[in-house]
């Protein structure tokens, strides 16, 4: 559990430290780091106040099966039956959040009832496009944006597999 820890540790680092050297962020910086454990059919609630940028919110399950859930607002806490996104896979959940979506945001994470507890890592990381201009306009397709979505898709496939490989 450690080692899975810490090679997600290594490998989120070096995907950040990919996107800025690639040009497709200009900077990013860590909001949030949580671990914690929720019970089975329980929720560990958060509120993500205003902030700048896009985001990127890495649900890393270390034991158990946690999942995640994103509502615009904080009237109401986001849930598995109330939510404007969600992530719930058996492992590793990652949600990302354009500079567009209104905040503040509502982050829980639901510890799924087959299991009793569930352990956890919920980090938060916002980051600054360099085109992100491209944002404004949705009508307009931008080439190096849709390059830049491209490495990331690869990016992120090749930390599942490793993280599938490893764990």
């Amino acid at each position: 559990m450690r080692r899975a820890s810490l090679l997600c540790k290594l490998v989120c680092g070096l995907m950040m430290s990919l996107i800025t050297r690639a040009g497709l962020a200009a900077e990013a910086t860590k909001v949030m780091t949580k671990y914690e454990t929720v019970a089975a059919a329980n929720y560990k609630h958060y509120t993500l106040g205003k902030f700048n940028g896009n985001l990127k919110i890495i649900l890393n399950t270390i034991d158990g099966d946690a999942d995640l859930y994103i509502k615009e607002g904080q009237e109401e806490k986001a849930n598995f039956e109330n939510y404007d996104i969600s992530s719930a896979t058996c492992g590793y959940d990652y949600i990302d959040i354009p500079a567009s979506l209104s905040k503040p945001l509502s982050i829980s994470v639901y510890g799924h009832p087959t299991y009793d507890n569930s352990t956890f890592e919920l980090k938060v990381i916002t980051y600054r496009l360099d085109n992100d201009d491209s944002f404004v306009h949705d009508d307009v397709v931008d080439d190096d944006e849709t390059r830049g979505s491209l490495l990331m898709m690869i990016l992120e496939f090749i930390f599942e597999i490793l993280l599938d490989v490893l764990v």
